[in-house]
């Protein structure tokens, strides 16, 4: 998604390095950051915000072959306590994918948008991300993950670790936006597209 903004738009550049707390963070206008954190407490009015789901089964296939190595940086960037616990991927969320679903999937201080993976060769979902960004995009091809569990030989493992969550996933719009919470007592409206 970083690149595709950064690629489409002369007026976007990539920022230097992983994001690892939002908070805290000097957001430089006209960059693209790229995270895996929590939500944040509160971003300045003029960050825009895509949290990019997907689902969790392919996600645990890729990363138990992406992150099998020494360092383990990808749970430092998840803020996971379980990097020791890697081969345990298929029994147990040790990403903490759910936790992170169900923290984002709510209204918060800032408004956002919320995309699945899945949905974003669908033209009407890039249309209104690139709406919601204020900014031309061109999409590369859509390319479906490498990894999937469908023929995986721990597909049992995968589908009770992660199987309840996977469904949640798919049972929410392919793509919302969330405005900033209103203050206590105002009427709070969730803007979404039941596209995918």
């Amino acid at each position: 998604m970083r690149d595709t903004v950064v690629n489409s738009n002369k007026y976007y550049s990539k920022a230097p390095g992983f994001v690892v707390t939002i908070n805290g963070t000097d957001f430089a206008n006209g960059n693209v950051y790229k995270t895996h954190d929590f939500p944040p407490r509160s971003l300045p009015a003029d960050v825009k915000v895509v949290f990019m789901f997907g689902n969790p089964m392919n996600a645990a296939v890729s990363s138990f072959k992406a992150f099998a190595g020494p360092g383990r940086q990808h749970y430092v960037h998840a803020h996971s306590p379980f990097a020791d616990e890697h081969e345990n991927l298929f029994e147990r969320d040790v990403l903490l994918m759910e936790k992170q679903f169900r923290a984002w999937m709510q209204p918060h201080e800032f408004k956002f948008c919320a995309v699945r993976y899945e949905a974003l060769g669908d033209n009407s979902v890039r249309d209104q991300l690139a709406q919601f960004l204020n900014c031309e995009m061109r999409f590369p091809e859509f390319q479906e993950r490498e990894s999937s569990w469908l023929n995986h030989e721990r597909r049992p493992e995968l589908e009770r670790t992660y199987g309840r969550l996977a469904e949640d996933m798919e049972s929410f719009p392919a793509i919302t936006v969330f405005p900033a919470k209103e203050a206590p007592g105002g009427d709070l409206q969730v803007e979404m597209n039941p596209t995918g």
